[in-house]
């Protein structure tokens, strides 16, 4: 029943890629390994977002922050990794104008 009702929601072509699988965690397995990982459409769509990502200019910025990190560690779940160095970069890039010397001082710390 479950090999039926999974091979109903199949288009014909990726159908024909488990028709010879006779379990349905065979079938679930190879659509997993298939399609499991997002492609760079969506991985572009990560990196965009946070890109875009923007510090409220009245409230506290560690939530803005947070989200950043996290678009920083989807990127990392789909083997795109940027390095420590850049990410600092981008954050301090991030920071409003009124906070220029914390980044200015963050900028003269030698890094470790």
């Amino acid at each position: 029943q479950a090999i039926g009702n999974l091979r109903l929601c199949l288009t014909p072509n990726i159908l024909a890629k488990v028709l010879s699988k006779t379990t349905a965690a065979r079938i679930w397995s190879t659509l997993k390994d298939e399609y499991g990982k997002p492609g760079i459409t969506a991985t572009y769509a990560e990196f965009k977002a946070m890109l875009d990502m923007l510090i409220p200019l009245h409230n506290h910025p560690a939530s803005a922050f947070s989200k950043i990190n996290a678009h920083f560690a989807r990127l990392e779940d789909v083997d795109f990794e940027i390095s420590p160095k850049v990410q600092a970069m981008i954050l301090l890039s991030k920071l409003l104008s009124s906070m220029d010397t914390i980044a200015q001082l963050i900028g003269q710390t030698p890094a470790t």
